[in-house]
């Protein structure tokens, strides 16, 4: 018998699923039956969750943006309590860290702007995901 997931977690699941296919094929390559199957959903599970691949693309840039900004967030408490020794070994330890244990992800970010869609749709979902990444940055100054 199969357990069903919490919604919150299945629609992490096709996250992090889809970072990968997205790396690997770029935002046109990566088809609604491609991501599904990836995460083990039918495309109609896909849809309850993301409307369209391009809120899925988002939602990948809006968790990587909130992933850096949590890390901005505790290298501001360091500086703010004055170790600058804590502050420095937490920073090289993100510099070191972050790449490997995100590989896919870092692939995907390199990748995937060159190959999207050309459409005025398409840039107005890269411009509002950065935009929310360039708060999301300027929030933590």
């Amino acid at each position: 018998m199969k357990l069903r997931m919490k919604s919150g977690d299945r629609r992490a699941s096709i996250i992090r699923s889809a970072i990968h296919l997205f790396a690997e094929n770029g935002f046109r390559g990566a088809t609604t039956r491609g991501l599904a199957s990836a995460a083990g959903v039918t495309e109609p599970v896909l849809y309850q969750h993301f409307h369209t691949k391009r809120d899925l693309y988002n939602a990948i840039v809006e968790a990587k943006a909130a992933q850096i900004s949590g890390r901005a967030h505790d290298w501001s408490a360091l500086s703010a309590a004055g170790d600058d020794r804590a502050f420095f070994r937490a920073i090289g330890e993100n510099a070191t860290s972050f790449p490997v244990s995100s590989s896919s992800a870092s692939r995907w970010a390199c990748t995937s702007r060159s190959r999207l869609t050309s459409g005025a749709a398409s840039r107005r979902g890269v411009s509002q995901s950065e935009s929310r990444y360039r708060r999301a940055r300027l929030h933590r100054h």
